[in-house]
């Protein structure tokens, strides 16, 4: 069944299912290419080996284990074997990948490395992915003696840019409390309907102001700024890959009425709806 409260995230998220990768005999990489959309039913999930993705197209947030991430066009991803993850894209704009798992054991005779930071923003790394799974692709008697150099290269950078103070545009992920964790799934997949912070406190049994704090603390914004950020980002995107209305834009995200969503949105991007869309 659908989860429709917080209580439902809170328990839906415990359970987690693991997806076995089919390897070929003798080439230890797996590849395909993906369209995530936004997944209610969907659970967090992990694999037998080490994940790394690239997005082609597309943007929204990446769940893993206990982290939240936005992600982009251009972002990297390294998910240990370990570690249950799950991405999220608006549906009217679903977000386009490239993934690639390796069975890190076979590929390069050592335990795999566990990974802290798991979305990084970084064009020559993403580059670097695509060429990686062109060679992948290949498929032919050299690939793997190439795959592994070819990935040698990217972990190195990967490791680098990992202990590093500043990653580009990428924020540091938070460990998040598991009802604020909650909290956040329920937000992104009903923020096109009335919340309030009283309720999300009330689902969490927390009260109002120790669940704001509490958000605050762990997500850099308070629980109404952080609906409303959302909002905005599912807006934009309606705006630039649609033809609905502004005003069917507005209501679809969960905005009361025009002149509330027209005020939000320059007050965030600087700019009107129209103007925005006008850019694209």
């Amino acid at each position: 069944m659908e989860p429709n409260t917080i209580a439902d995230y809170q328990e839906y998220l415990e359970s987690v299912v693991y997806f076995p990768i089919e390897y070929d005999e003798n080439y230890p990489v797996y590849y395909f290419e993906y369209t995530q959309r936004t997944f209610n039913h969907k659970k967090m999930h992990y694999h037998n080996g080490f994940e790394i993705g690239v997005c082609l197209e597309g943007e929204g947030i990446f769940l893993v284990k206990n982290k939240v991430y936005p992600f982009r066009k251009g972002c990297v991803t390294f998910i240990s074997s370990s570690q249950p993850h799950i991405a999220q894209s608006p549906n009217e704009f679903p977000s386009r990948w490239k993934y690639l798992t390796i069975d890190w054991e076979k590929l390069f005779g050592q335990k795999e490395i566990q990974v802290n930071r798991n979305v990084i923003w970084n064009e020559e790394m993403a580059r670097l992915v695509e060429i990686i799974y062109a060679e992948a692709e290949r498929h032919d008697e050299s690939s793997v003696a190439v795959i592994t150099h070819l990935l040698n290269a990217l972990i190195l950078k990967f490791l680098r840019c990992e202990g590093e103070a500043e990653l580009d545009e990428a924020p540091a992920a938070k460990v998040i409390d598991p009802k604020i964790y909650a909290s956040i799934k329920y937000i992104l997949n009903h923020y096109g309907e009335r919340l309030s912070v009283k309720d999300l406190a009330a689902e969490s049994n927390y009260s109002v102001n120790y669940f704001r704090k509490l958000f605050t603390e762990q997500t850099g914004v308070t629980p109404l700024n952080y609906i409303t950020n959302i909002r905005l980002r599912m807006a934009a995107i309606l705006l630039r890959s649609s033809d609905r209305t502004i005003v069917d834009v507005a209501e679809a995200c969960g905005f009361n009425s025009l002149s509330s969503f027209n005020r939000c949105f320059r007050d965030q991007y600087g700019t009107t709806p129209a103007q925005w869309r006008k850019q694209w």
